[in-house]
């Protein structure tokens, strides 16, 4: 519904609320590549439901997207029902605000970062995302990094997320997943989420796949966790 094209830079602050649809078939805000958007405190992205990829919010390769307070919430999408970054030096950067309650059938509720994406989150909180799909791909209900995407976590906190069928793949917080994905831990909080695959259950807050193993709180070839509480 809201595009923010190349060179453009948007910043959405206190009284914006923007509402979707139930029938949407786009995100309801798509940052093209070199387009830059902020949420900021006050600010509201809400309601939208996209079958494809990302729900609130969707961005490019060499997209910049920027949540430093506000909410996303209520969203639903194939993948990425908060957010999806997709594509070499897309890059996303969270210092605030709340990413809660969105709905995915792919994994990657609250937050989908893949093909070499980069996220930081340094504050702020994924919380009560739910990934409700049936194939082994929709692990991941907090935050789903794959295909070559970088994270880096310094503060912030990812919990009460949830993954919501017993064959999906797991990590009810975080998924990590393929070749060359990382992720690296050095401070915050992923804690009390959950994944109905008993499979592995060690996997209800972090699960990593790359070399098929579950880690909580370990360090890893594809995880570094320097400090920080996984519990």
């Amino acid at each position: 519904l809201f595009t923010v094209g190349n060179k453009v830079s948007l910043k959405l602050g206190n009284g914006i609320k923007l509402q979707g649809i139930d029938n949407n078939t786009a995100a309801l805000v798509a940052i093209s590549g070199g387009g830059k958007l902020e949420v900021a405190v006050g600010a509201v992205i809400t309601g939208n439901k996209n079958p494809s990829n990302g729900g609130g919010i969707s961005a490019l390769p060499s997209a910049v997207c920027i949540i430093s307070g506000g909410e996303i919430s209520g969203n639903q999408a194939g993948a990425g029902g908060g957010m999806f970054m997709d594509g070499l030096d897309a890059r996303f950067h969270m210092t605030g605000g709340l990413v809660s309650g969105n709905r995915s059938t792919v994994g990657g509720a609250g937050l989908f970062l893949r093909n070499r994406a980069v996220g930081l989150i340094s504050g702020g909180e994924i919380r009560g995302n739910i990934a409700s799909g049936s194939g082994t791909n929709s692990g991941g209900a907090g935050l789903r990094v794959t295909t070559s995407a970088t994270l880096t976590m310094d503060e912030g906190s990812i919990t009460g997320n949830s993954v919501q069928n017993p064959n999906a793949g797991g990590g009810g917080g975080v998924y990590v997943g393929n070749t060359n994905t990382k992720m690296t831990f050095t401070g915050g909080t992923i804690a009390d989420n959950t994944s109905t695959n008993t499979a592995v259950p060690s996997s209800f807050n972090l699960f990593c796949d790359t070399n098929g193993a579950a880690f909580d709180n370990q360090s890893a070839q594809s995880l570094t966790a320097v400090k920080g509480f996984v519990y």
